[in-house]
């Protein structure tokens, strides 16, 4: 659980020196004034709570890693595309150039 925490503390005292009872039911107490903090069940509530945003964080890191390695394949084959689209664009404006010249040499021609 390391790089995860929750704040304990005494609503009394502000401390954080807590005794922790035996079942879930019963309260984490301040050592030095006694005073009760929540059950110790609440407290593993929220540790486990606390785990699970972490482990969400690690999720949602890798989601948005897999996101990008996603998008910059989708781009790489969007202008793979784009590229041979143009050359496809050029090739049949090349076609209708020399087709026009002809034209035109044969319109000269009769005249």
């Amino acid at each position: 659980m390391s790089g995860m925490g929750i704040a304990l503390s005494c609503p009394k005292c502000g401390g954080n020196h807590l005794a922790f009872p035996d079942s879930d039911e019963e309260q984490v107490s301040r050592e030095e004034c006694g005073a009760a903090v929540q059950s110790l069940g609440s407290v593993k509530a929220r540790l486990r709570s606390a785990a699970h945003v972490g482990v969400d964080a690690r999720h949602l890191e890798q989601r948005k890693a897999n996101r990008q390695a996603r998008q910059e394949a989708e781009i790489q084959v969007s202008q793979a595309a784009l590229r041979a689209s143009v050359a496809e664009t050029d090739r049949l404006i090349g076609e209708s150039e020399r087709m026009l010249r002809r034209h035109r040499e044969e319109n000269d021609r009769d005249v």
